[in-house]
């Protein structure tokens, strides 16, 4: 009559008190044999297929059905597929975990232990496929010398496959193992400590950037364990790990001396690999120290022992192609001495490679390198292209280090759009993600980008703020390869701010004189125009004419470039 009436004395009843309480209260009612395989499957995990329960529970098939019929009428599990494909899964994540948390420690480690006998015997696909579910069950049956290296492989698959954060986990999970591990440690348990501090290495390099503090940590520890074990076929990963760590935090003589040890210990093995490591760290630091030429000889020397069948074996051992690496390096050098058509063709080549070989970071390295180039030139259209198309990898791949780069490339692209709002709030965003990292690789140049385009968007005192912080770091650190372009910039900012006319063409004496020290002739010709054009206006016009037509009589290619244009169309005007 549709009315509810009580059966029984309420005084009678035993309530549950907590969700997991009813759980339980419903597993206790269950017989003996679907109880027991429902705890298996809660330590298997959140589901599990038949194939691998009718291996792991020893009992005849008719039993083990009629379990799972039992199991999926009490609805604490339900069935996807048709037996005997069959996959069950348990209904909530807490009913599985409140089982598995109900069992014996000394049960629990026993079911574990079964199902890795079961999964290397009946499954071995799992091992190269998903070893990380090997490394789960080994760690919880408290088998850690076999759980190790099953994290370790875990971890290297991931990198692989550029699931960084995934083989941060993996890696992290193998690493904790070592500290509950007795006696001494041994040459084998060292190496592959070794291997997995490496590799969690540069997984955070992709993740984090190469300044985060984490970095430096872990290929420290990598270093102390090469140290251990003298032969390691790990120290060129080690030595390169390091050497970026230091060269982001503008250590640049730590990144040199660690690039000169990894040449001393190419020339003892002679390894064409190492030869191009080494020449591209070594290239790097003196490129940042502002001694172009002296950089260039190194990245040739690099790229001479580039071949790509051979490296491509390499790329899982940094994390980056050192052919793509070294190529983008030449371009913006290139451009830098004073070769703008030869920088593009260099950088075409960077790009073609990276996408050849289908590696997100180093296509991220090779598009941001392309975007600085372009910047350079003054193609702000190409530059956008490039930096969105870098923003948009380096987002999807969780490259933070590079999201924060490619904002800033593109923030100066809008800007020269005319987007100007929007670019420039683009170049702080980044540039404070890019401080955020750690990173203080190339941080004067970012502040001259932000300082321009405050010039031109009649923010000059606060560019002239900028520069003023850029000159202070410049002198905390050995970074000097955009000095030049800080002494322009102030000059310029001076002039619209409308100060003494001395003071801002004294800045650009000190850009040319500093450019000419670097043998950075796009440099010098940018300081030079700034000066020919003041002192024109000023009615010298003999001098304007006499210290540009130097600087552009020098060049041999790049006319068509936005600064040879400007350079020939004022000579012009003051001719």
């Amino acid at each position: 009559n549709n009315r509810y009436y009580l059966t029984r004395d309420i005084g009678d009843m035993s309530i549950p008190s907590t969700i997991q309480d009813v759980v339980m209260a419903r597993v206790d009612s269950l017989p003996e044999d679907a109880k027991r395989v429902l705890q298996f499957g809660s330590t298997i995990g959140r589901e599990f297929n038949y194939k691998l329960i009718k291996q792991i529970y020893e009992s005849s098939e008719q039993k083990l059905l009629s379990s799972m019929s039992i199991l999926k009428d009490s609805e604490l599990l339900y069935e996807r597929g048709i037996y005997p494909q069959s996959t069950y899964v348990f209904k909530h994540a807490l009913t599985q975990d409140t089982i598995y948390q109900s069992l014996l420690k000394s049960n629990r480690q026993k079911y574990h232990r079964r199902i890795t006998q079961v999964l290397e015997k009946c499954f071995p696909e799992m091992t190269s496929v998903h070893p990380e579910v090997l490394g789960r069950h080994f760690t919880e049956a408290g088998m850690i010398e076999q759980a190790i290296p099953y994290w370790q492989k875990a971890g290297e698959i991931a990198i692989r496959r550029s699931a960084n954060i995934a083989a941060i986990g993996h890696l992290k999970n193998g690493l904790e193992l070592f500290k509950t591990l007795p006696g001494e440690p041994t040459p084998e348990r060292i190496e592959l400590e070794l291997r997995l501090q490496v590799a969690l290495g540069n997984a955070l390099i992709a993740t984090r950037g190469y300044a985060d503090p984490e970095v430096g940590k872990t290929f420290n520890r990598a270093s102390e364990l090469c140290l251990q074990e003298d032969k390691s076929p790990q120290l060129f990963q080690v030595l390169c790990g390091l050497a970026r760590f230091h060269m982001v935090r503008t250590e640049l003589q730590k990144t040199r001396d660690l690039g000169e040890q990894l040449l001393s210990w190419a020339k003892r093995h002679q390894d064409e690999v190492l030869f191009l490591s080494a020449h591209q760290l070594i290239g790097t630091a003196l490129w940042a120290m502002g001694n172009f030429a002296s950089a260039q000889e190194q990245f040739e020397q690099g790229i001479a022992y580039y071949e790509p069948q051979q490296h491509r074996s390499y790329i899982s051992l940094t994390d980056e192609d050192q052919g793509v690496i070294c190529l983008s390096y030449t371009a913006w050098n290139s451009w830098l001495l004073g070769y703008p058509d030869r920088s593009v063709n260099i950088s075409h080549k960077a790009l073609t490679l990276a996408r050849n070989l289908s590696h997100p970071l180093s296509t991220v390295f090779a598009l941001s390198y392309a975007a600085i180039l372009y910047q350079c030139r003054q193609e702000p259209g190409e530059a956008r292209k490039h930096a969105e198309a870098a923003l948009t990898l380096a987002t999807e791949q969780g490259f933070l280090f590079w999201i924060a780069a490619a904002e800033t490339f593109l923030g100066w692209a809008l800007s020269a759009q005319g987007q100007r709002e929007e670019g420039i709030a683009l170049i702080r965003r980044g540039l404070a993600a890019w401080q955020a990292t750690g990173g203080k690789f190339g941080l004067t140049r970012f502040y001259v980008v932000l300082a321009e385009v405050c010039g031109k968007t009649e923010n000059v005192e606060e560019g002239l703020n900028v520069i003023a912080d850029a000159l202070a770091l410049a002198q905390t650190n050995e970074e000097c390869f955009w000095e030049a372009e800080l002494y322009r910039v102030k000059g310029e900012l001076l002039l619209m701010q409308g100060e003494d006319e001395a003071e801002a063409e004294n800045s650009f004496k000190q850009g040319i004189e500093t450019a000419r020290h670097q043998h950075a002739k796009s440099l010098e010709l940018r300081s030079t125009l700034s000066l020919s054009r003041l002192w024109h206006a000023q009615g010298k016009r003999e001098d304007a004419k006499r210290v540009l037509t130097e600087i552009y009589n020098w060049f041999e290619e790049g006319f068509d470039s936005a600064d040879l244009k400007e350079a020939r169309n004022l000579l012009d005007v003051i001719s």
